[in-house]
């Protein structure tokens, strides 16, 4: 029985390793995907009353890092707090990538997909 739960351990563990690598993964291509789309996101000063570029840009990668392991294929909407203030997150994963990403202020009133509340 002791071998069992030993194993149980391992294989417990390295899943969870091998979440949080994709957890890593998919903040580090959200990252990369707000800066290639800053003009259309950051457009006519939408996050102003949220924060500054870097910190709405880190409030985005984290709320994908944290709903990593419950993004499924397709859409999904993530609702976050960035600065205590609600802001939506849309992210598109394809192929099991992350194809698109959008946010902006306020939470939606129209769900797309997957809907995360991460407030």
């Amino acid at each position: 029985m002791a071998g069992a739960d030993s194993e149980k351990m391992l294989v417990g563990a390295a899943t969870e390793k091998l979440a949080s690598v994709a957890a890593n993964s998919l903040a580090k291509s959200a990252e990369q995907e707000v800066v290639a789309n800053a003009a259309h996101i950051f457009a006519k000063g939408r996050f102003k009353s949220v924060g500054s570029q870097q910190e709405v840009t880190a409030g985005i990668v984290d709320s994908v890092r944290n709903s990593a392991g419950r993004l499924v294929e397709g859409n999904n909407t993530v609702t976050t707090l960035i600065n205590n203030q609600s802001v939506t997150v849309r992210i598109r994963l394809q192929g099991g990538t992350l194809s698109n990403i959008n946010a902006f202020p306020g939470t939606s009133t129209r769900a797309l997909g997957n809907v995360i509340d991460l407030r």
